[in-house]
């Protein structure tokens, strides 16, 4: 999905531990995402990311541990945006959008979350296509031929 953003528009920067980039890195077959490693000290990761200036801060998860439920409490942007990563809502006064989709939710659900929720029409993920070669009986897949 981060390569469908258009460079010129957007600086993407992934702030993460050193062990999270050793794990993602190479997975991420994009050369316009730079990574910023966070010190492990609560208190520097605060002035790494404020020195930083962004306008917008996307927090994969927020409240599966304390570093990430405390992050946005300090508003280190002035559009701090969730999403699905835990599918409910943060609770956050300073957590200003939560993405979600239409799929997912009612026409009551916006009354259900402290930030403003945005829905797409679609599921807020991209798979990529498998390449299948040639026709795949149903036996293949384990399913009788009848």
């Amino acid at each position: 999905m981060l390569e469908l953003f258009k460079t010129s528009e957007f600086e993407l920067v992934i702030l993460c531990s050193k062990q999270c980039r050793t794990n993602i890195q190479d997975r991420i077959s994009v050369n316009h995402i730079s990574f910023e490693v966070l010190s492990n000290k609560f208190s520097e990761i605060l002035d790494q990311i404020a020195s930083r200036g962004f306008d917008v801060i996307y927090h994969w998860e927020v409240g599966s541990d304390l570093q990430n439920y405390f992050l946005p409490f300090y508003q280190l942007a002035p559009q701090q945006i969730t999403s699905v990563g835990l599918p409910e809502s943060t609770g956050i006064p300073k957590m200003s959008h939560f993405l979600s989709s239409k799929i997912h939710e009612n026409e009551n659900s916006a009354s259900q979350y402290s930030e403003e929720l945005i829905l797409g029409q679609s599921l807020l993920t991209v798979q990529n296509r498998m390449e299948i070669s040639g026709k795949l009986s149903r036996s293949h897949f384990g399913i009788p031929e009848n």
